[in-house]
C-alpha cells in the first residue's frame, strides 16, 4: 500500500490527508473556516532529526494547549515540487505561498491535514482560549519568524547525531547547500569557507548546523533547548520549559512524558519513534570506525561558529564518549 501511495499525485495525497482527519474526528468538518481563540503562538523550531517530534508531542500534549505538527512544511509539500524542508527564503519555490501558510499557522485558523493535527480533540471547541504550539523544521526562516508576534523555542541536537540519522535515512547527499541556498547565497558562504562544497557530507552537515546556531545567537531570539539536556533529566527539564513558556504541566502531560521515555529497545539512528529508550541515546558513542566522520562533522560545525562571541553549544566534545 505504501509503495502505491508514493506514486499518487500530491493533490490526491492532500485529499486523503484531509479525509483521514475528518474520519478520525468528524466534528472537525464543522470547524472549517472557524477562528480559534489563542494566545501568542509558541514555535518549536529545529533542524530535521533533532528530536522535535518527541519534544513537540510532550509540549503540545493535553487539553491545555493546541498542537500543530509541521503545518507549513506539510501544506507546502502538497502545493509545490520542492522535496527539501530546509531552505532559505530566497531559495523557496514560492515564497508568497510559503509565507501565507506561515501566517495561517500563526493565526487562529486550523490547518486541516491529518499529520498536522495529532490531537484532534484539542480543536473541538474554538471558543476556549488556549496557547498554540507549532512544531516546524526549517530554521533557515528564523529571521522571518522574528518579524511575527510569537514565542520562539529553538531545539538543538548534537551535529553528529543528526549526521548519523541523515546517513541512516539515505539523506547524505554530497552537496547539502544546493537545495537550500541560491547561487548567490552559496557564493557568500564560500567567502567564509572557500572549499565548503568540496568537503564531505559530514563536514557540510556540521557546518550547516553551526551556521544556523550562529544565526540564532546573533538574532538573540527566544530560548534554546538542548536535546541532550532533556535526555539527562527529562522531568526537571520539561517542567522548566513549561514554566518558561507559561504552560500548565499537568498530570496528563507528566504521564505522557514518562510513557515516552519508557522504551525498552535500543534506539537506532534514523528511527521516527516517539517512545524511546533514553539510556541508549543520552550520550554519543564514538567508536574508531566513526571517528573520522565525527571529526569531520565537528570541524565543519566549529568552522561555521569561528569568531562568535558566545560559546558553541557542542564545543569541547560535550555529550560525547570515546570508545
Amino acid at each position: 500500500m505504501k509503495q502505491f501511495y508514493q506514486y499518487l499525485p500530491k493533490r490526491i495525497k492532500k485529499c486523503l490527508s484531509v479525509t483521514k482527519l475528518f474520519i478520525k474526528s468528524p466534528s472537525l468538518s464543522l470547524r472549517v473556516k472557524k477562528r480559534y481563540q489563542c494566545s501568542s503562538p509558541i514555535y518549536l523550531l529545529s533542524f530535521p532529526r533533532s528530536g522535535s517530534s518527541w519534544v513537540g508531542s510532550i509540549i503540545g500534549h493535553g487539553k491545555y494547549t493546541r498542537y500543530l505538527r509541521e503545518p507549513i512544511t506539510t501544506a507546502f509539500y502538497y502545493h509545490k515540487s520542492m522535496s527539501a524542508s530546509v531552505f532559505s527564503r530566497n531559495k523557496c519555490e514560492d515564497w508568497p505561498l510559503y509565507y501565507s501558510l506561515l501566517k495561517k499557522a500563526s493565526s487562529t485558523e486550523l490547518t486541516f491535514l491529518n499529520s498536522a493535527v495529532p490531537e484532534p480533540t484539542q480543536w473541538k471547541n474554538n471558543n476556549v482560549k488556549l496557547p498554540i504550539i507549532i512544531k516546524e523544521v526549517n530554521p533557515l526562516i528564523i529571521e522571518e519568524l522574528a518579524q511575527l508576534d510569537i514565542k520562539l523555542v529553538y531545539l538543538t541536537r548534537h551535529p553528529f547525531s543528526i549526521a548519523k540519522s541523515y546517513e541512516a535515512l539515505g539523506w547524505d547527499k554530497p552537496n547539502q547547500f544546493e537545495t537550500r541556498f541560491t547561487d548567490n547565497e552559496i557564493s557568500n558562504l564560500l567567502t567564509l569557507e572557500p572549499d565548503l562544497v568540496k568537503q564531505d557530507f559530514f563536514y557540510q552537515i556540521g557546518f550547516l548546523q553551526g551556521f544556523i546556531e550562529r544565526k540564532f545567537h546573533e538574532l538573540a531570539l527566544g530560548k534554546a533547548i538542548i536535546y541532550e539536556e532533556l535526555l539527562a533529566s527529562p522531568l526537571n527539564q520539561f517542567k522548566r520549559i513549561f514554566d518558561t513558556l507559561d504552560l500548565k504541566f499537568s498530570n496528563e502531560v507528566e504521564f505522557n512524558l514518562m510513557t515516552s521515555i519508557s522504551g525498552k529497545e535500543q534506539s537506532q539512528a534514523g528511527q521516527f519513534d516517539l517512545v524511546r529508550n533514553i539510556e541508549s541515546i543520552k550520550r554519543i558513542s564514538i567508536t574508531p570506525e566513526v571517528l573520522s566522520s565525527y571529526n569531520s562533522t565537528m570541524a565543519g560545525y566549529c568552522s561555521a561558529l569561528k569568531g562568535m562571541e558566545k560559546k558553541a553549544i557542542y564545543s569541547n566534545n560535550k555529550y560525547v564518549e570515546f570508545d
